[in-house]
């Protein structure tokens, strides 16, 4: 199949010889034992069984040696497939002419496209179309490395590639590697220039002043949402850490950021979690989010969200340490019981 030889398609090529027995004493003997079968009867298909056994014995010992060979083709896409090569095919040069005509090809395209992969890019289509959505860094990562791969696809179809390179060609290819796998790098300061506007262009957005008269209800005071809240509020990055001092209005920007990514439907209530150190804050939180469904059952503490975790499945629960203690040493030990239990009791205050 001449198709199938296409260098493009193929990942590998094995020319391999190998050495078998004929089965011919077999195929005779099962064969023979089929006869048998229907001139005496046998019912259960034991003639059949005995004369193919003799003739698999025979062949082992007495047959034909046959040598074979033949081709492993590897297609990037599909299954494996075997051809019978002529008997007088040259193994060895088989393979070394394919490993070669593969080296040729793939110097080629390394060749055509050294110069080209720093001019590589998306079309500025895509930042226009996200005018209205801040894009993250692992967003950005994604698409570009995905972008590049696709574009140079033809680098990721051959196994082990820096093995069958002319040592100049393995330094071409490893800087198109580099690229690909750093491609996005190039565009961060379109992202950063895109982030900045979104979030200029969004700081006098109208659901501010929406969110400002529900945080005032609920305050029983005028609320104000400032721009450093409203920056923190419009930022969706994968990770944004904001440093402030006590009352400053970190609480504020936090029911800013739940409410805006619902509003914008970035997120359903389910999927967002808030969680707090203190329970004050937390029944803080859940009081002044209480009008949005479903949304009191995603914020917790600290530590009511891990008891929650393992409520679902305690089987999963690493066991502790101080409850393997007790269980272990004070089990045959009365003495220390009293002790410890004494020394629990003496700290423990007792409320009329």
């Amino acid at each position: 199949k001449k198709d199938s030889f296409n260098i493009e398609d193929i990942d590998k090529i094995n020319a391999i010889e190998k050495t078998e027995r004929s089965h011919s004493g077999k195929i005779l003997g099962g064969l023979f034992g089929t006869g048998a079968q229907f001139a005496t009867g046998d019912l259960f298909g034991l003639f059949p069984l005995i004369g193919a056994g003799a003739g698999a014995l025979y062949d082992e010992f007495f047959g034909d040696e046959k040598t074979i060979k033949y081709l492993e083709v590897f297609p990037i896409k599909g299954n494996k497939l075997r051809y019978t090569l002529n008997p007088t095919a040259n193994i060895k040069k088989l393979n070394t002419d394919f490993r070669n005509f593969q080296k040729k090809y793939i110097q080629k395209a390394i060749d055509e496209d050294i110069n080209k992969i720093n001019k590589s890019k998306l079309s500025d289509k895509f930042f226009e179309e996200n005018k209205n959505k801040y894009i993250s860094f692992s967003e950005l990562k994604i698409l570009y490395t995905n972008f590049a791969f696709n574009k140079y696809a033809k680098y990721s179809q051959v196994g082990n590639l820096n093995e069958i390179l002319d040592k100049v060609f393995q330094e071409k290819y490893n800087k198109i590697k580099n690229f690909l796998e750093n491609s996005y790098k190039i565009y961060e300061e379109k992202r950063e220039k895109h982030n900045d506007n979104f979030v200029n262009n969004n700081l006098q957005h109208p659901m501010f002043n929406k969110m400002a008269v529900s945080i005032g209800k609920i305050n029983n005071a005028p609320a104000e949402i400032d721009i450093k809240q409203k920056k923190s509020i419009l930022v969706d990055e994968d990770n944004l850490l904001i440093n402030a001092s006590a009352g400053s209005g970190k609480t504020t920007a936090l029911l800013g950021k739940v409410r805006y990514i619902l509003e914008q439907k970035l997120a359903k209530p389910n999927e967002i979690l808030v969680l707090s150190f203190a329970k004050k804050i937390r029944e803080e939180i859940q009081k002044k989010l209480n009008d949005i469904e479903d949304m009191e059952r995603q914020i917790h503490t600290f530590h009511s969200y891990g008891w929650k975790l393992l409520k679902i499945n305690p089987d999963s629960a690493y066991p502790s340490d101080f409850q393997n203690y007790l269980n272990l040493s004070i089990k045959n030990n009365p003495e220390l019981k009293n002790e410890i239990l004494q020394y629990f009791l003496r700290y423990a205050n007792f409320y009329k």
